[in-house]
């Protein structure tokens, strides 16, 4: 069961450091004048791909699950039509949402730093709670926003918190696996 676990969290470290490293690497890199654009084009892909799953509900068989694709659907639509309405916001909304995320992330690591790393028998498996209380609280300042009013400063603030979180999920996977003892 545990070699389960381990499995799954290696699949899990493994694919949120690809996901978040080159998000905070776009995020960093990205100028400010290219920021609005970007914005702009990911609420006229949610509404394309509203439209397309739309279309597909219409020529389905009116299952229940088609009726969920549908409300998603819907919901995708309208978030699409926020974002080219609301972009000057956008950032600041991805930015609460990323808060929220690393908090969940550094509570989830916390928990599996605590049940997988310390039975890895690892010398400073301990290093990772620490680690993972700083991404928490990186993730509250991100949430709370104090200080950031400007859509590039905080653009480039997230962009290194999600880098960060990326070593930090590589470092637990590095930690966390056993070592064999023959």
């Amino acid at each position: 069961m545990i070699f389960e676990g381990l499995n799954s969290l290696r699949r899990n470290a493994i694919m949120t450091s690809i996901v978040l490293m080159s998000f905070g690497i776009v995020l960093l890199m990205l100028p400010q004048g290219y920021l609005t654009p970007l914005i702009e084009g990911a609420g006229s892909v949610m509404i394309i791909i509203s439209i397309g799953m739309v279309f597909d509900f219409l020529n389905s068989n009116k299952s229940l699950i088609n009726f969920i694709f549908l409300t998603c659907a819907l919901a995708l639509g309208i978030a699409g039509i926020a974002v080219l309405l609301f972009h000057d916001d956008v950032i600041f909304i991805m930015g609460a949402l990323f808060g929220v995320i690393l908090i969940l992330e550094g509570l989830n690591g916390i928990f599996h730093s605590w049940v997988y790393a310390r039975r890895s028998q690892r010398e400073g498996w301990w290093v990772l709670i620490p680690l993972y209380v700083l991404m928490i609280a990186s993730g509250l300042v991100i949430f709370l926003n104090p200080w950031w009013d400007e859509p590039d400063s905080f653009k480039q603030v997230i962009g290194v918190v999600v880098v960060l979180s990326s070593i930090l999920s590589a470092l637990r996977l590095i930690w966390v696996w056993p070592i064999r003892k023959d």
